[in-house]
């Protein structure tokens, strides 16, 4: 560029040649300056109890929902439900892009047996929305389990007492959007 200056920003790719001198002699330094891409998340979903980012641009990148660990598959697995921070980043640079994301999944069925597998039907990550509601009702319509606006873990009980085997229905409001199924429970 021409400059003479201790200190120069490059905006560009390049080739660049760069001397220093004290006066008396010159030392000529070739440096290759590359861009690096820097990632766009496109979109962040949840999949299951599973977080998965979309990212476009080319590059390898490194994601994270804790802005420690970072690995490179934009998968994460076996995530409870809540409010992350993803994070991206190229492997070559310690600049990161964010963005929040609420995880929230709704289980498909739950064996409260205390085996130690399924025994609560979770909606952690609800509370983190504007307004929720659930309801949980027997196969007769008698309510069981009412939540607004709070993380939800049913255990199978009422009043204390552990329900028998048998089918649960629930109706989850999220922000006027409502889901409503068949819960199933097995003691198996």
């Amino acid at each position: 560029s021409g400059e003479m200056t201790e200190f120069l920003l490059i905006s560009s790719p390049g080739i660049y040649t760069v001397i220093t001198t004290d006066g008396c002699s010159a030392i000529e330094k070739i440096i290759t300056v590359e861009l690096q891409e820097t990632p766009q998340i496109e979109s962040v979903q949840s999949d299951g109890n599973a977080i998965v980012i979309q990212t476009s641009g080319f590059g390898n990148f490194l994601y994270s929902i804790d802005g420690v660990n970072f690995q490179s598959s934009s998968i994460f697995y076996d995530v409870i439900g809540g409010k992350y921070t993803v994070y991206v980043k190229s492997t070559d640079c310690e600049t990161s892009v964010s963005t929040t994301h609420i995880h929230f999944f709704i289980p498909k069925y739950f064996t409260p047996n205390n085996d130690g597998q399924h025994d609560t039907f979770s909606l952690l990550g609800i509370e983190c929305f504007a307004s929720s509601e659930v309801y949980i009702f027997n196969r007769f319509g008698k309510l069981l389990l009412s939540a607004y606006n709070s993380p939800v873990n049913w255990n199978g009980t009422f009043n204390g007492k552990e329900l028998p085997t048998s089918d649960y229905w629930y109706i989850i409001s999220i922000e006027g959007q409502e889901y409503s199924c068949l819960l199933y429970t097995s003691d198996a």
